[in-house]
């Protein structure tokens, strides 16, 4: 015997959790590969190599944050997708290059 309700409270809780119930808020200060790759004026692939050294170097920090992506339908017409957990990247403050 199926209980009434149920099905339309999970696709409604589930629906929720996806489109971005799970959100989170990204301090200031850190920043998207993506997001470092434009300010410099370089590609994505290139940043991602040199993130990758300066946070083995103990001189950049790396935490993923889960945000909600913005989509493109077939239309051309933008909105918000799913959240999906996103590195995110800040500077150490204090060091300096090493000689």
């Amino acid at each position: 015997m199926a209980l009434p309700g149920v099905k339309s409270d999970w696709a409604t809780v589930l629906t929720e959790y996806v489109a971005g119930y799970r959100q989170e808020v990204v301090p200031d200060g850190w920043l998207t590969k993506n997001q470092i790759a434009e300010l410099w004026g370089k590609s994505a692939n290139y940043a991602n190599k040199l993130l990758a050294h300066l946070v083995k170097d103990g001189r950049a920090e790396k935490k993923s944050y889960v945000v909600r992506l913005p989509h493109v339908d077939s239309k051309g017409k933008k909105f918000l997708g799913h959240c999906r957990k996103i590195p995110h990247y800040r500077l150490i403050s204090g060091k300096s290059p090493k000689n």
